[in-house]
């Protein structure tokens, strides 16, 4: 950065609280950007919207981050948001009489592409935190998948033109119980196969998972659901994102979303699996240890 770049990115930093990063530079969890939603499941027509990034991140990482906004609508349906009183009119958020964070409406995007930030919410971070722990049930176990149930822990397929721009058609649903049960929006893990990730010539035991993936130990049943050609399914938590489910519940059509989740498999995950989801989630995100 030279010098008169240097000096631009000082005042920025001081006067209105923007940070300006460059590619290589690590971005501390707890800044808020202004990121594209044309790739999520908005159904309006905001080309941009505030993202508080939860993770650090830098170089070749992928940032968790979540949506912010300035309506608590969704926690009607049992989304678990937290309010940033002192944020107020601080976030470009329109007609921002209140910031939120909606911690079950989640994305990912590389480190990369995260470049401005409008401000840092760093000091909400423990609250956020131990809050986001309950958007994703931590410690809840799965659903009961019936119709009206929660969909956590059940594996999801999603459609075409999603698994395309994501790059992986499985998940795994970690929702918490309350909010998955209204089927708006899902929180989901990637399910990907491991074969994805290997040279021509190589075997299951030449995969090298990295940190976030969750291997299960065998073949539970739940896994006969996937493609039979998959060499072997790797969770991918680093991943973390909320797709639109059966957004039909508002009374005006219009702000209804085409479903980005096309099926629901109907045996979910064994504890184990969602157990060893759970603690590689807990520790990418840093929340807070469970009691006991």
């Amino acid at each position: 950065m030279g010098l008169g770049s240097w000096i631009l990115a000082l005042l920025l930093s001081w006067i209105w609280g923007i940070v300006i990063f460059e590619t290589n530079d690590t971005r501390p969890a707890g800044h808020v950007f202004t990121l594209p939603t044309g790739r999520l499941h908005f159904g309006d027509r905001k080309p941009t919207r505030p993202f508080l990034l939860l993770t650090r991140c830098g170089g070749d990482d992928l940032g968790n981050l979540a949506l912010m906004t300035s309506k608590r609508t969704e926690q009607l349906y049992g989304a678990t948001l937290v309010e940033l009183a002192d944020q107020r009119g601080k976030l470009n958020l329109p007609d921002q009489e209140s910031s939120f964070v909606n911690l079950s409406s989640l994305s990912f995007f590389p480190a990369g592409e995260l470049r401005r930030s409008e401000s840092s919410c760093a000091r909400h971070l423990p609250v956020v935190r131990a809050a986001l722990s309950e958007a994703l049930g931590i410690g809840t176990g799965v659903g009961d998948g019936r119709e009206g149930g929660s969909l956590r822990g059940f594996v999801v397929r999603l459609a075409d033109d999603i698994a395309a721009d994501f790059e992986f058609r499985y998940g795994i649903v970690v929702t918490g119980h309350r909010y998955s049960a209204v089927r708006r929006l899902q929180i989901v893990v990637p399910l990907v196969d491991a074969a994805d990730f290997l040279s021509p010539g190589e075997s299951r035991d030449d995969f090298r998972p990295l940190p976030g993936d969750v291997l299960p130990t065998a073949s539970p049943t739940w896994t006969q659901q996937l493609p039979a050609r998959w060499l072997a399914p790797v969770i991918d938590t680093a991943r973390l994102v909320s797709f639109s489910h059966r957004w039909t519940a508002s009374p005006r059509p219009e702000t209804w979303l085409d479903p980005q989740i096309d099926l629901v498999y109907p045996v979910p995950v064994d504890i184990e699996t969602l157990g060893a989801v759970e603690r590689a989630l807990t520790s990418l995100l840093d929340l807070p240890a469970r009691p006991g």
